[in-house]
């Protein structure tokens, strides 16, 4: 993906999602620290201490990146789609609904329905078939390549969702609950109960579009697009 510098004091990641910083270690003493907040509780992933004398005072100033060489997505002319994550059936919905995501017996009891043999999870009240491997279904949607699209990302469930496109690189617009900078990404974390704004140009072939945790890939949250 194309990178464009960012000023950062935290970042939350998803499955699939990457991050490179470029980062000034602190002054002596001080620490920076990765964490893991899938837990119910924050759990410290690294921790790194900065000792010894400062090594320079001028002002942080990393180099330039190279330009974007992606097609840009024409907010005027993008056409709009919306997409919601959810559960398979209105039943399965409700359920969830009532588990508390911070509740640690309510992991388990998602990581068990998970891995039962039948479909838990959606995409717009289409779940990706047990044998859609052997039998492709239809696609989500046939999209026009060379078109701009700007998605609508719209998680309808307690829990977090990585969202990943294959075959693309899209600009990350904004949230319904955070601020986010724009950003250039090919998996989005879209929060519970979140709307996430993405615009692309699309490319031609056929394109993964899933949840990367697993388990709920394996369950049903995962489509394609089919480009022409």
């Amino acid at each position: 993906n194309p990178l464009e510098p960012i000023p950062l004091d935290s970042w939350r990641l998803g499955a699939a999602s990457r991050l490179d910083l470029v980062l000034r270690t602190p002054k002596p003493g001080q620490k920076i620290l990765v964490r893991d907040y899938f837990p119910a509780e924050i759990f410290n992933l690294a921790e790194f201490e900065a000792e010894g004398p400062e090594r320079r005072l001028t002002p942080f100033d990393p180099a330039p990146l190279y330009a974007s060489r992606l097609p840009e997505a024409d907010p005027a002319a993008a056409e709009p789609q919306a997409y919601v994550f959810g559960a398979a059936s209105d039943s399965i919905a409700s359920f969830i609904d009532a588990l508390d995501p911070n509740d640690p017996m309510s992991k388990v009891i998602l990581d068990d329905l998970c891995t039962a043999s039948r479909t838990f999870w959606a995409i717009n009240k289409k779940s990706w078939p047990n044998d859609g491997h052997r039998n492709l279904p239809p696609p989500l949607a046939r999209l026009k390549a060379g078109k701009s699209y700007r998605f609508t990302l719209q998680n309808a469930t307690p829990h977090p969702h990585p969202i990943h496109l294959h075959g693309h690189t899209f600009k990350v617009l904004g949230s319904s609950k955070r601020s986010l900078p724009v950003h250039y990404a090919d998996t989005v974390l879209v929060l519970p109960k979140e709307r996430i704004e993405i615009a692309f140009v699309a490319t031609p072939g056929k394109w993964m579009f899933h949840c990367h945790i697993l388990e709920h890939l394996e369950t049903g949250m995962m489509g394609y697009f089919a480009n022409t």
